[in-house]
């Protein structure tokens, strides 16, 4: 099967990161497993900054974010 923008390789990486995808409660868990969850940054200088969370897998990160740039 091919899914537009990732890749046989990509998408081996990405299943060989998630394993069982059953071991994830629901859509939520897997997204803040890769670190792609949006979290609000605050500061004394700056209200609120939209941003990922970045606390998960960071080469799984990677894969997702470079099949992305390729479907776009």
């Amino acid at each position: 099967m091919n899914i537009p923008g990732i890749r046989p390789i990509t998408g081996s990486v990405i299943l060989g990161k998630i394993c069982d995808i059953n071991r994830f409660k629901n859509a939520e868990k897997l997204v803040a497993f890769a670190g792609i969850d949006p979290v609000i940054k605050e500061g004394e200088k700056q209200r609120s900054q939209k941003a990922m969370s970045k606390r998960g897998d960071s080469s799984l990160r990677s894969e997702i974010y470079r099949s992305t740039l390729s479907a776009v």
